[in-house]
């Protein structure tokens, strides 16, 4: 049987951009990435495309992938054909689908069922961006190996469905005087009513990706890896939290004095926050040399008994290659 790998020359494009990214300045906010098409984006889509056209053709079906291709194909596939750095949004949404796939005894994968893997986590990812309503767009598909048995392996994907923003929208993506958010738990405002479903987290994933250098649908994508989940005691501030609260990179705050108080972010305190999540972005032990982050996300949680409560901010952080669309993306 055939085995299929890595074109050579994807390594040398791949590698090649890794160097020129290390060599750039940490900060996003200087970060300027081509809108058109390299020689590199084009080589890139010509191996994707042959990727596709393999999984069509009856000729091919014996043939082999190694798992590492396997992971890499189907989340640039995935990502090139439907998915666009798109932060001209508001609310995301993150969904998990799992696959297992058959190995051979060599310990790779027959190309007849990565086409049957690929064939369900595009039926799973229509179902979780239609499953959303209102208008809305694909921000990107993160493939990740999970395990690896005598005679199979087992993939997640998590795609991210981000809906349009609520105006009105910001022209600085800074928090100002009427952002006074409640904590967690899509309490809204804590100022005025009618903001249910979002809070401080939801706001500052907002705030964090739409400062991001990304935006439209040119941009796609590739080599994604992610930190897990952060929690605060994972990122220690340096110095006193200026707000009372337990000084961590990710808000937390925690008391056995009862009852429990619904904690109320003030814009500075919400400001504070924004920049420390993409401090922690920047952590050695987070960041992987040579991508850049392609979505930040923060979530709230709770644990309160008759005793204590506490309420957190956790985070999961996303690096990628970002890579420029040939064709136009497809709604999954």
């Amino acid at each position: 049987m055939k085995t299929i790998t890595f074109d050579f020359l994807l390594f040398f494009l791949l590698s090649t951009f890794l160097i020129l990214s290390g060599c750039k300045k940490e900060n996003e906010q200087g970060i300027q990435y081509a809108k058109t098409p390299t020689a590199a984006d084009y080589e890139i889509h010509r191996i994707i495309e042959g990727f596709k056209s393999d999984l069509k053709s009856h000729l091919k079906v014996g043939e082999e992938l190694n798992i590492d291709s396997v992971i890499w194909y189907i989340e640039a596939s995935l990502n090139e054909t439907y998915a666009r750095a798109d932060y001209t949004n508001e609310l995301v949404w993150i969904d998990s689908a799992f696959v297992d796939i058959p190995l051979t005894n060599n310990n790779m994968v027959l190309l007849s069922d990565v086409k049957v893997a690929n064939d369900t986590l595009i039926k799973k990812l229509s179902e979780h961006y239609h499953a959303v309503s209102g208008e809305k767009s694909l921000l990107l598909v993160d493939i990740t190996l999970l395990f690896v048995a005598e005679d199979k392996i087992t993939i997640r994907m998590k795609d991210y469905v981000a809906n349009r923003p609520v105006p009105p929208t910001p022209n600085e993506w800074t928090f100002g005087p009427g952002d006074y958010w409640y904590w967690g738990l899509g309490m809204g405002k804590c100022t005025e009513p009618g903001f249910l479903g979002l809070d401080a987290a939801t706001q500052i994933t907002t705030y964090a990706n739409n400062s991001l250098p990304f935006g439209g649908s040119t941009q796609y994508f590739i080599n994604l890896s992610n930190t897990g989940t952060i929690l605060p005691d994972d990122v220690p501030a340096s110095s006193p939290n200026p707000f009372g609260y337990i000084s961590k990179l990710l808000f937390f705050n925690a008391s056995d004095f009862l009852p429990e108080t619904n904690d109320c972010l003030e814009p500075a305190a919400m400001n504070y926050y924004l920049n420390n999540i993409k401090q922690i972005a920047q952590l050695p032990q987070y960041n992987p040399i040579g991508k850049p982050v392609a979505h930040y996300f923060v979530e709230s949680d709770i644990a309160n008994s008759t005793e204590f409560w506490m309420h957190i901010h956790k985070a999961t952080i996303t690096y990628g290659i970002p890579t420029v669309a040939i064709d136009p993306p497809q709604e999954p």
